[in-house]
């Protein structure tokens, strides 16, 4: 797991994730390089459709604020999946 410093906090990668599989971080990092070259993403209700992710992925990168870019709030992206 890679940590990086930068100018407002640390990003960690998708494996710091708390009950997110492997796979399942794979898909995220592929859907996130996609979606940097054709349709940003939108929402969190655009991620999950695009994501195809299960519930479980969805909430775990909720509660570790990965969603907060898309909606700005961990409890508000929460709820929206």
């Amino acid at each position: 797991v890679e940590l990086t410093r930068e100018d407002f906090g640390v990003r960690m990668g998708l494996a710091m994730v708390k009950g997110l599989a492997r796979e399942d971080a794979v898909a995220v990092a592929a859907l996130g390089r996609a979606a940097a070259w054709s349709r940003p993403l939108r929402s969190v209700e655009d991620f999950a459709r695009r994501s195809g992710l299960g519930r479980g992925a969805l909430e775990a990168l909720a509660e570790a604020g990965a969603l907060d870019s898309l909606d700005g709030d961990r409890r508000r992206a929460l709820w929206k999946v």
